[in-house]
C-alpha cells in the first residue's frame, strides 16, 4: 500500500505546458503602481493580512484608458517575483477567482502556490477556484466554481489498474513447423492490486505446416494440473489452468506467412484465487499463496490479439506486449504523482511514476462587463460592485502563460 506523504507537496514538480509564448496583451497585477498614478489612496502594507476580514474597500476611478495600459505594465509584481510553478498569467483582461469563507474575489495576480491543505492558493492565501474532474481523472466538470484541490489523497496516488488486452508479435519460424517444434512465450498481466506476473504461453504445429496451435502449458504436481505464474520478485505460483476461447485456438497462415484466419482469442478463467506455492524443500507439497486479487474483465478474462504474428523463413521472435495496438488497457502498477502540469486552458494535468496522466481540475475567469467599476480590497484583489458587473458563479475558460 502506497502511504501519502503530505510533506512533501511542496517539492514536488511541476511545468506550464503552453503553445502560445506570443503575448499580445498582459493585464499586470500590480494595481498598487497604478493607483499611485491616479492618486488613490492605497492602504499600507503593514495592515495586511493572510485573511480579507476587516479590510478597508475602496472603488477605483482610473478611466478604461487606464485600465488598458495595464497590458503594457509589464514591470508588475507578478513579473518581478521570477519563476513560479505554478505561476499563470491572464493573456487579456480577464481575471481570476478566488475566495474565503466571506465570498468571491477577483485578481490578476496568477502567482499561486499550494497550502498546507493541498488546495491552489493566490494573493493573502485566497484559495483560488476552478472546476473539479471527475473521479476517475478523465473529464473536467464544469459548473458551479470550488476550491481547485490539487494534493489531496485523491491526486498523489495513481490506482492500479488491471490489464484486459495484450497483444503478440512477431514470428513463427517456417521451418520450426516443419520440423514440429513448439514455441513457448510468455505474456505479462498486472491484477486489480497493480501486481504484474507473467504467464507461459505455446504454440504447436500440427501436420499443416500453415497451422500451429495455441495453449497455456500445464504441468502436474502430483495428481492435480496447474499452470505456473511469476512475479516480479521473482516469486513462483500455481494456478488452475486458463481457458483458451475458442476451444479450437487454431491460426492460420498463407503461403505468404500472412495471418489468414483468426486473429483474436480469450484467455478465460484465470483465477489467481486458486494460487498456490511450492514448498521449496519440496515441490511435491504446495501451500495456497491467499492472493485475493482478479485479472482482466469479470471470470479472469484477458484479449489477446495475434494480428501482428507471421510465419516467414526467418528465426523465431514472438513475445508478448501489454495493451492493445492502441496501448490502451494495459493495466499498471500504483503510482505516486511526480509533476503538475498546467497548460493553456487551465487544465491541470496529474503526471504519475507509473506513467499515468490525469486530470485535476481546471482554472477559469471571470470577464466583467465594466471592470473599472470593481471595488478594491487589498493590493491587487477586488470585488464586484453593482456596476461592475456580477459573478454568475461558473465563469469561463482562460487563456494563460506560464511566468
Amino acid at each position: 500500500m502506497i502511504r501519502p506523504i503530505f510533506s512533501g507537496f511542496k517539492s514536488s514538480q511541476s511545468k506550464i505546458n503552453v503553445n502560445n509564448s506570443n503575448v499580445n496583451s498582459i493585464g499586470s497585477t500590480n494595481f498598487t503602481d497604478i493607483y499611485n498614478k491616479t492618486n488613490e489612496y492605497v492602504p499600507a502594507k503593514n495592515n495586511i493580512s493572510n485573511n480579507l476580514n476587516g479590510m478597508h474597500s475602496m472603488k477605483p476611478s482610473f478611466e478604461t484608458s487606464v485600465w488598458s495600459s495595464l497590458s503594457t505594465e509589464m514591470d508588475s509584481a507578478d513579473n518581478n517575483l521570477g519563476h513560479n510553478e505554478f505561476g499563470l498569467k491572464i493573456e487579456d483582461d480577464a481575471m481570476f477567482i478566488v475566495s474565503d469563507e466571506n465570498g468571491y474575489y477577483y485578481t490578476k495576480s496568477g502567482s499561486f502556490h499550494i497550502d498546507e491543505s493541498g488546495a491552489l492558493v493566490g494573493p493573502h492565501n485566497l484559495k483560488v477556484q476552478g472546476w473539479p474532474a471527475n473521479a476517475s481523472g478523465t473529464e473536467i466538470m464544469p459548473g458551479i466554481v470550488r476550491d481547485l484541490l490539487i494534493y489531496t489523497p485523491e491526486n498523489i496516488i495513481s490506482q492500479p489498474k488491471t490489464t484486459i488486452d495484450v497483444y503478440l508479435e512477431g514470428n513463427l519460424n517456417s521451418a520450426d513447423s516443419v520440423n514440429n517444434k513448439t514455441i513457448f512465450s510468455s505474456i505479462k498481466f498486472f491484477d486489480t492490486l497493480g501486481n504484474q506476473y507473467k504467464m507461459p504461453i505455446a504454440f504447436t504445429p500440427s501436420s499443416d505446416q500453415n497451422v500451429w496451435t495455441v495453449s497455456v502449458p500445464t504441468e502436474m504436481v502430483g495428481s492435480e494440473s496447474f499452470t505456473e505464474l511469476m512475479n516480479l520478485e521473482g516469486n513462483l505460483f500455481l494456478i488452475n489452468p486458463p481457458i483458451i476461447q475458442p476451444d479450437s485456438a487454431l491460426i492460420k497462415f498463407d503461403d505468404n506467412g500472412n495471418l489468414n484466419g483468426l486473429e483474436k482469442l480469450q484467455i478465460t478463467a484465470i483465477d489467481l484465487h486458486s494460487a498456490v506455492m511450492r514448498d521449496p524443500d519440496n515441490s511435491s507439497i504446495i501451500s495456497s499463496a491467499n492472493i485475493s486479487s482478479d485479472v482482466g474483465l469479470p471470470g479472469g478474462i484477458i484479449d489477446v490479439d495475434l494480428s501482428s504474428l507471421t510465419q516467414n523463413d526467418s528465426p523465431t521472435d514472438v513475445f508478448g506486449r501489454l495493451g492493445n495496438k492502441n496501448f490502451e488497457n494495459a493495466g499498471q502498477a500504483p503510482g505516486t504523482i511526480r509533476a503538475v502540469d498546467i497548460e493553456a486552458d487551465g487544465v491541470i494535468k496529474g503526471i504519475y511514476s507509473n506513467g499515468d496522466e490525469k486530470l485535476l481540475g481546471q482554472v477559469p475567469v471571470m470577464y466583467f462587463d465594466n471592470p473599472t467599476d470593481l471595488e478594491k480590497v487589498v493590493d491587487n484583489v477586488f470585488q464586484s460592485t453593482a456596476n461592475s458587473g456580477n459573478f454568475d458563479g461558473i465563469g469561463t475558460t482562460g487563456s494563460f502563460i506560464r511566468f
